[in-house]
Parts: structure tokens; sequence; C-alpha cells
């Protein structure tokens, strides 16, 4: 669209500037004619004589009008290295415009792709807890269905009970299970927030960049403390995971225990 642009400028220039060179034949056409008209009246009039009024028009009048069509075509020839230097400096400005633009929708593309990465890394770790979980479970929950089974064999009391117990921790162990993979699965997913956050400022600094903007004090005051409540973020995310790996090793050993 640009070319079809330039090309229609071009165009209207050169239609206006053949214009106003037609129109600058036509007034010097006319001013000589006035001009003939004038001294013609002044030779009828017994004012001047004939060789008085040649005279006159090559000494006084056709000099002036030569002089306004000089004029008038130097006029065009500054307007055409005008219309030249302005269409260079625009399409200079247009291309520097289109490289700021293509600038800017890359940025924009760069963080839509990390953004993409982070969605699919979140996923993956969901993923990761969500079959550690059902690992851990499935073992809990196969554990209560042999103490089911030996309940439904029990020939007394005192074996149903003993089974009976041994079903309720089975229940028990798998709503600690339970409540670990909530546990887990939160803080995967509370971590969502902050690498948005991460890849957010990412692009505005990189949006800075591309605009040659400084930050301002107030924006770095709330990045020190978005950093603090970051690292406090993750001090607690790390005892959150202390506390859910000595859960599973606990689970594991109970499960063992109740294989043997």
């Amino acid at each position: 669209s640009s070319g079809i642009n330039a090309e229609y400028g071009e165009n209207a220039h050169r239609h206006y500037m053949t214009l106003l060179e037609e129109k600058g034949n036509v007034i010097v056409s006319d001013c000589v004619g006035v001009a003939d008209e004038m001294l013609a009246t002044l030779q009828h009039e017994g004012v001047s004589s004939a060789e008085e009024v040649a005279a006159l028009k090559e000494a006084e009048l056709l000099p002036l009008i030569d002089q306004w069509r000089e004029d008038h075509l130097a006029s065009i020839l500054r307007w055409e290295q005008q219309f030249t230097e302005g269409t260079a400096e625009y399409n200079a400005n247009l291309h520097k415009l289109y490289e700021f633009h293509q600038r800017g929708a890359e940025i924009w593309m760069e963080y839509t792709g990390r953004r993409e990465g982070r969605d699919r890394q979140l996923v993956d770790r969901m993923k990761e807890c969500r079959g550690k979980h059902d690992e851990i479970n499935q073992g809990l929950e196969s554990a209560l269905d042999m103490e089911m089974d030996k309940m439904r064999q029990d020939t007394n009391e005192q074996e149903l009970a003993r089974n009976l117990e041994r079903s309720v921790e089975s229940l028990k162990e798998i709503a600690v299970a339970y409540d670990a993979f909530m546990v887990e699965m939160s803080a995967v997913i509370e971590t969502y927030p902050g690498t948005v956050s991460v890849e957010l400022e990412e692009y505005a600094a990189s949006i800075r960049r591309h605009l040659a903007v400084e930050k301002t004090v107030e924006n770095d005051s709330e990045d020190k403390e978005a950093e603090e409540k970051e690292d406090q973020e993750k001090e607690c995310e790390e005892k959150k995971a202390g506390l859910r790996r000595r859960k599973r090793k606990k689970l594991r050993k109970n499960l063992r225990r109740k294989r043997r």
C-alpha cells in the first residue's frame, strides 16, 4: 500500500506542477495581450508614436513579463526540489515507523511465547504432582482393599475389630495423602502469578527499552517490594516442599509396612 500511495502522490504532484506551468504560460500570454492593447491605445490617442510604443514595449513591458516568467519557473523548480526532498524524508520516516512498529510486535510475540512456555511448565508440574499422588493413592487404596477383603473373611469379632482398625487407619492415611496432594498442588498453582509477573516485568522492560523510557523511582521501589515478597514466597515454598517430602516418605514407609 505504501508503494501505491507513493505512486499516487507522485502522479498528483506531476499533475499540479503541469497545471502551474500551463497557468504561467496563460498568464504570460495574457500580459503580452494586455500590454499590446495598452500600447495600441496610446498610439491611437496620439500620446505616443509607433516608434515610441515599440521602444516602450521592448525596453519596459517585455522585460517585466520575462522576469515574471523566470520567477515563476524558478518557483516551480524550487517546489520540485522541496517535493523531492520531502518525499525522501517521508519515505525515511515511514521506514523508521515501520521498524518501530515491527519491533513492538516482535516484543509482544516474544512475550506471548514465553507466557505459553510458562503455561506449559505449569501444566507439566501439575501433571507431575497429580501423577505422584495417583501413585501413592493407588498403593493406599490397594492396601485398603486388602484390609476390606480380610474383614469379609473374618470369623470372629477380634479379627474383625483388628482389621477394621487397620481399615480406618488406611482411610486416615488416604485422607492425609489427599491433604498433602492439595497442599502440593496449591503450592504449584500459587507459583503461577509470580511467573506471570516476572514475564510481564520483562515485557514492560523491553517496551521501555524500545521506547527509550526510563523507570521511575516509584517503579524501582515497587520492584524492590515485589522482589522481597517473591523471596518470602520462595522461602515459604521451600518449607512446604520439605514438609510434603516428609509426608510422602512417611506414606511410602507405611505402605511398604502394610504390604509386608
